[in-house]
């Protein structure tokens, strides 16, 4: 078989925890650079808005709208 290998960092290093926990057995390795762990944190926290414009196009509400859209996608519930 082939060997799948993941590396993100930031957001995409959210990225590979997430789908490193959901689909364990796929991957050969990942690696997470600053990876973020909590995207519900990181919305809440982000006080610029930096962040928040692309996680509203990306999960369509807020944590506090959609709290599960977040869990679901943070590599620390995972």
């Amino acid at each position: 078989g082939e060997l799948v290998y993941f590396e993100g960092g930031s957001g995409g290093g959210g990225n590979a925890y997430s789908i490193v926990g959901k689909f364990p057995d796929f991957f050969a390795a990942a690696t997470a650079l600053c990876g973020i762990t909590d995207y519900g944190m990181w919305y809440e926290d982000d006080q610029v808005g930096e962040f928040r414009d692309e996680l509203d196009i990306w999960l369509g509400e807020t944590p506090r709208d959609n709290s599960m859209g977040y869990i679901s996608r943070s590599g620390v519930y995972l």
